[in-house]
């Protein structure tokens, strides 16, 4: 099935598919073009709808049939070109989400499928059993809940929070305000500069670098693994404010605040 639509001006895109993969390019266009392969195209449906604000909202769903896993059929595969900035929300049984571009926001909710993406403007919010999440930037906050998968982002710009069983939480430069939560899975910030950063692990490690001259309040604690600072004296607080307060916790993981690399 092949369609392309006129979508200038703002654009929503939902997407509900069982397994295979979604492949998303965001680019400079008015148009949006739309390729499924692999099932009958009688099992979609696939809706474009202009609202009185000004924004078209495309709807691609796949129907679901009794007796097949999950209740849908067989692998499908979805390949979207869409304008720059849309906001796409996404379900899937099993299937990835690939994104090349700048969206809008992303929310994606799987069992097992993978998210990738290059940028996104707004937020990001995911749902899994053990889908991994892997990005380059996030304009505002990520929101991260997995049974065991992975999150890697670039950056963030606004506040991250975080809950996992067993899976690693590494972000590269935090923006604002962390939120971690693992059992087993390790957390690692290699920069942080303002706001609060509270991560509670059971036996994975914690490693915060923290920006050069950052003025910092500490509550550090490790049940039976090492918990260390390497900051410099100079970088506590004098006056009682400090820009960043980190309160970090693990049972028998290591928990180390480290000088942020340039």
């Amino acid at each position: 099935m092949d369609r392309t639509f006129d979508t200038p001006g703002d654009l929503d895109v939902e997407i509900r598919i069982g397994s295979g993969t979604i492949e998303i390019e965001a680019g400079e266009t008015a148009t949006t073009t739309l390729a499924i392969g692999g099932p009958d195209p009688e099992e979609f449906r696939v809706d474009l709808t202009d609202g009185r604000d000004g924004r078209h909202r495309l709807v691609i769903e796949q129907r679901k049939r009794r007796g097949s896993f999950f209740g849908w059929g067989r692998e499908t595969s979805i390949v979207l070109r869409i304008p720059r900035g849309a906001n796409v929300e996404a379900g899937t049984g099993s299937a990835d989400l690939s994104v090349r571009g700048r969206l809008g926001s992303i929310t994606f909710q799987t069992g097992s499928g993978d998210l990738s993406f290059d940028d996104a403007d707004g937020n990001v919010v995911t749902k899994s059993g053990s889908g991994d999440v892997r990005g380059r930037s996030v304009g505002g906050d990520l929101l991260f809940n997995s049974g065991s998968g992975d999150v890697r982002v670039g950056s963030i710009g606004g506040e991250l929070i975080a809950r996992t069983a067993s899976g690693d939480v590494d972000v590269r430069a935090a923006g604002r305000s962390i939120h971690a939560t693992s059992a087993s899975g390790d957390v690692r910030i290699d920069t942080a500069s303002t706001g609060e950063v509270q991560v509670r692990t059971v036996s994975g490690d914690v490693h915060i670098g923290v920006t050069k001259d950052t003025s910092v309040w500490m509550d550090l604690s490790s049940v039976s693994g090492d918990a260390v600072c390497e900051l410099d004296a100079t970088d506590e607080p004098r006056d009682g404010n400090a820009a960043l307060e980190l309160r970090l916790t693990s049972v028998s993981g290591e928990v180390r605040v480290l000088k942020a690399t340039a």
